[in-house]
């Protein structure tokens, strides 16, 4: 094996192997990073097709290798016209005038902002009270006092079973007495204002269902009994539609039919139009009247202003329909009717019919109702007590049990046609 001399490397080498050499060492250029960054020199470099250094990338003209400036994309093409950018450039600048005016503010405090006014998040929460209804509950709180002495003073009730209680008395219904004690509140305060009262009273309960305003249905209670309901609670959320099916008014009219032939009851038929009108009195007040027209009879028509006093509203989860007992006043007005003003069209067409039950004081009235020219019927039920007997029984509070025991009979006379109803 020869070996080569370091000095002299053409040695040991054959000719075509040192042209090829020497061909590759002269065509590859020395490229360094000073030559990239100084264009200056004789010997220019390559252009490069892509910028790959720490500095091209941190270049915030674009200036490209070639010291040739090229703008970017976005500062040479605009969407966006002159006119456009005069009208956001305002409200640009007013909004960073607001932030910053905002950030310069919080950094000036040093204490919380205080409210002269107490701000709405901040209020403590107050339930609406009707106010109709919160005289009403004052008025039956200053009664109830004095109607519980009058009654717990007054004789008891004993158990007449062989099974007695502690004390041989029978507790009272607690139903029976939250109405007794309605009742008595209003009543006393009518008697003072109204000495003909017996003329003009009507206490009535209507059968219908108590109805969300939320759902439009009737209401889902968490009881299984029987109960009132708050009076707040009635106005603001529930309404009560006193309409009936006309299978239900069917089944009523034959349950009265077979009392009316064992003689239990008496029957009443009318048949009457009622028409509504308004009246505006010497001081400006204006008032609502009912002119009712017999067309029976073709009596003259009875004008009359009903003035709705109070109502209470019993819940009865186990029966189709619910109760609204409420108290007015039927008070007789003598109006020419040349100064009457018509409520519109608007009329009702009565086909009643009304039983009466003389040892309750109930009369029952079961009508057939229709709207205007409607040929729709509608069917109501209402029980009605008799305001002579209530106001005799009333004024004995004291000295016996009547009024409560009346009132307690006349419920009851609704329950049992609301529980013959459910039976369907």
């Amino acid at each position: 094996m020869n070996l080569v001399d370091l000095d002299n490397p053409a040695d040991g080498l054959s000719e075509q192997p040192r042209e090829r050499t020497e061909s590759v060492i002269s065509t590859k250029s020395r490229v360094s990073v000073t030559d990239l960054i100084n264009p200056t020199k004789s010997s220019d470099p390559p252009q490069l097709k892509s910028r790959n250094s720490v500095l091209d990338l941190c270049n915030p003209k674009d200036v490209d290798i070639s010291s040739s400036s090229t703008p970017d994309l976005s500062r040479r093409v605009s969407e966006t016209s002159n006119a456009e950018i005069a009208v956001v450039k305002p409200k640009v600048a007013e909004a960073t005038q607001n932030v910053n005016s905002e950030t310069s503010n919080q950094k000036n405090k040093t204490k919380p902002k205080r409210y002269k006014v107490k701000p709405v998040w901040a209020k403590d929460f107050v339930p609406k009270v009707n106010l109709k209804v919160q005289n009403e509950r004052r008025t039956q709180d200053n009664h109830s006092k004095a109607f519980s002495n009058m009654v717990n003073n007054g004789p008891t009730t004993a158990s007449s079973s062989r099974f007695s209680t502690f004390t041989g008395v029978i507790p009272y219904d607690d139903l029976t007495r939250s109405v007794t004690t309605w009742l008595y509140a209003n009543l006393s305060s009518l008697s003072e204002k109204h000495p003909n009262l017996e003329d003009i009273l009507e206490l009535e309960i209507k059968v219908g269902e108590v109805v969300s305003k939320a759902t439009d249905k009737r209401i889902q209670l968490p009881v299984i009994t029987e109960t009132t309901l708050n009076n707040n609670f009635f106005l603001q959320e529930c309404y009560f539609n006193i309409n009936l099916e006309p299978a239900d008014h069917q089944s009523v009219e034959d349950f009265f039919k077979q009392l009316l032939k064992d003689s239990k009851v008496t029957a009443l038929r009318t048949d009457t139009i009622d028409r509504f009108f308004s009246h505006t009195g010497a001081r400006g007040k204006k008032t609502r009247l009912r002119v009712t027209q017999d067309t029976t009879t073709k009596r003259g028509d009875i004008v009359i202003e009903k003035d709705k006093k109070s109502s209470l509203a019993i819940h009865l989860p186990k029966c189709r329909y619910d109760l609204k007992l409420t108290i007015a006043l039927e008070l007789p007005q003598n109006i020419p009717k040349d100064e009457l003003m018509p409520e519109g069209s608007f009329s009702r067409r009565k086909h009643r019919t009304s039983y009466i039950h003389k040892p309750s004081a109930t009369q029952v009235d079961l009508t057939k109702v229709y709207e205007g020219n409607s040929k729709q019927e509608n069917f109501e039920m209402e029980l009605e007590i008799d305001s002579k007997q209530l106001l005799n029984v009333f004024k004995g509070i004291g000295g016996n049990n009547d009024y409560e025991s009346l009132i307690g009979t006349f419920l009851d006379n609704a329950k049992i046609l609301m529980r013959e109803l459910s039976k369907k």
